[in-house]
């Protein structure tokens, strides 16, 4: 499948599960455009030979960096578009084939790609969190912070 492809495909994904969470209609073409950004991002590093989980954290960064940056411009909460920007990058698949390695008795296999599973989640809950810690300290020392008497 091409960029381009992949970039429509995430889009239509992330702007979908912005409709399933209750995202107003004005913010799901950002929302999806988050999502499409962030599986992009990951494909390319993929590709340029980057392991998975470093990929997954980079662009799971970059969805929490233009969230929050979005918020900010747009005034409404982050949650508006780093919940359906994350979707594209949810390892559902390498669930579907843990689950189905212990279906069919391969164990060993299943645990295998069981931890590949949570090693990713844990890849982008990392990436979110570091952009999320690294907002809130430049946002208390940045020129509009405010100071204690």
């Amino acid at each position: 499948m091409t960029g381009a492809v992949e970039g429509l495909l995430s889009f239509v994904a992330a702007a979908s599960f912005g409709m399933l969470f209750g995202v107003p209609r004005a913010e799901l073409v950002w929302g999806g455009l988050v999502g499409a950004a962030g599986w992009l991002v990951y494909r390319g590093l993929m590709a340029m030979g980057m392991g998975l989980l470093g990929a997954i954290f980079a662009a799971s960064f970059l969805v929490a960096a233009l969230s929050q940056l979005l918020a900010v411009r747009r005034r409404v909460p982050v949650t508006l578009f780093v919940v359906p920007g994350i979707i594209p990058l949810v390892p559902g698949g390498l669930a579907y084939r843990t689950m189905l390695a212990f279906f069919h008795g391969e164990y060993a296999g299943g645990l295998a790609v069981g931890a590949q599973t949570l090693l990713s989640a844990g890849a982008i809950a990392a990436g979110l969190s570091l952009w999320t810690a690294l907002f809130a300290a430049f946002r208390r020392r940045g020129p509009h912070a405010r100071t204690r008497a």
